[in-house]
C-alpha cells in the first residue's frame, strides 16, 4: 500500500505511523493512519491525468466498433498512441471490471502487507522474550 521498503516504514514509526498491539500481542497499524499517510505521499505529485473531450472519445470508440486500422486511428484522431492505447483499454474492459479488480488487489496486497508485518512483529517479540 505505501510502496516502501520495511526498513522505511520502521522510519516511519513514531512519526508518520503509530502501532498498536492488539489482544493477540501483535502490532497493527491504524487503517486511517496508513491511508493518510498513503494519501500524503501521492497526492500533489501525482502526474495530471489526461482527459480527452467526449465527442473525440465517442469517435475512437466507432473506429474501433468498424476494425479500423490503429494507423488510420492515429492520423483520422491526432491523438498520441499512449491515449489510443488508454482508449481501447477502456473500450475492451467491461464496465466496473477495472475497480473490482483493482479493489480485490489493494485488498489482497494489504492483506500480505499486514500478514508480513505481523510475522516480523511477531519475531521481533520472540527475540525480546529470549534475551
Amino acid at each position: 500500500m505505501l510502496g516502501v521498503s520495511r526498513t522505511r516504514v520502521r522510519q516511519l514509526e513514531g512519526h508518520s505511523l503509530h502501532p498498536r498491539q492488539n489482544e493477540s500481542g501483535v502490532y497493527q497499524f491504524d487503517r486511517a493512519e496508513v491511508l493518510r499517510l498513503v494519501a500524503s505521499r501521492t497526492g500533489p505529485t501525482s502526474a495530471p491525468k489526461q482527459t480527452i473531450p467526449g465527442h473525440l472519445v465517442a469517435h475512437v470508440f466507432r473506429l474501433f466498433r468498424a476494425d479500423t486500422p490503429l494507423v488510420d486511428i492515429v492520423i483520422e484522431t491526432e491523438l498520441d498512441l499512449d491515449a489510443i492505447k488508454l482508449l481501447f483499454d477502456e473500450y475492451t474492459t467491461p464496465l466496473g471490471a477495472r475497480a473490482r479488480a483493482a479493489s480485490e488487489t489493494e485488498a489482497r496486497r494489504e492483506a500480505e502487507e499486514q500478514e508480513a508485518m505481523q510475522r516480523e512483529w511477531e519475531r521481533e517479540r520472540q527475540l525480546r522474550r529470549s534475551r
